[in-house]
């Protein structure tokens, strides 16, 4: 399709994306040596003992600060386009909207996808740096789940920077909004009203998919997670093909 080849030499030739890869990566090795470097600490004596199974090492590539990033290649599909005035011209040359919308998310998806793994590569390569820390088996089938996990955790709350950049038409503030939200409102969520009501945590979608990375209530959280970011899109899709440029 003309549509995909078009968002492909977008995406590809604008310098934000490289910079974006190179930041992501940074940030996923920082992460990872400092949690492999704080794995097998005993928090009360201060001492080192055994090595400690690597998960939590892997899990961060699912971590908010490495994800944010790569949330911004997201919301450029769009942002950029709105901001300049340029979705005119896209849609002047490609007037089926639904065929722009997920052409982009499509586009955008395969990107995400590249980045975060070759995020989790340099994590597992940083984990390999502290195997006196911890249990060096990145290929076992639990590691090899909190990975996969990861990856879907990480391109979905990048797609919901995706949806609120369309329904807003505002890059900056759309990713405000998650960021406020993955950090904060739900953190006060369930912190003054997680004791009046228990399932208060399992319907908020950040928390949702924090357990479906930590293998927790899979069917449930990925329902909440993925469900939500079903519907989100589905708004973002319906706002596009019914407005003006």
């Amino acid at each position: 399709m003309a549509v995909v080849a078009y968002e492909q030499r977008r995406i590809r030739t604008i310098r934000s994306t490289w910079i974006i890869l190179v930041v992501t990566l940074a940030l996923a090795a920082a992460i990872a040596a400092l949690t492999a470097g704080l794995a097998n600490i005993d928090p009360v004596s201060g001492q080192r003992g055994a090595p400690v199974p690597m998960r939590d090492v892997l899990a961060a590539v699912s971590n908010p600060i490495v994800l944010i990033p790569v949330s911004v290649l997201a919301a450029m599909a769009f942002g950029g386009e709105y901001r300049f005035g340029l979705i005119r011209q896209t849609l002047t040359a490609f007037p089926r909207r639904t065929r722009v919308f997920l052409a982009k998310m499509w586009v955008a998806s395969l990107w995400m996808l590249a980045i975060l793994v070759l995020a989790a590569l340099v994590i597992v390569a940083v984990a390999f740096g502290f195997r006196s820390n911890l249990i060096f088996e990145p290929l076992t089938v639990e590691n090899l789940g909190i990975v996969g996990r990861s990856l879907l955790f990480g391109i979905g709350y990048c797609l919901y920077a995706f949806a609120l950049v369309v329904i807003t038409r505002n890059q900056a503030l759309s990713i405000v909004i998650l960021i406020v939200w993955t950090l904060l409102v739900e953190s006060l969520l369930t912190g003054f009203l997680a004791g009046r009501w228990e399932w208060l945590p399992q319907a908020l979608p950040m928390s949702a998919g924090s357990r479906f990375v930590a293998g927790e209530d899979l069917l449930l959280s990925a329902a909440v997670f993925f469900g939500l970011l079903v519907a989100l899109l589905l708004i973002a899709w319906a706002v596009f093909t019914r407005r003006d440029a």
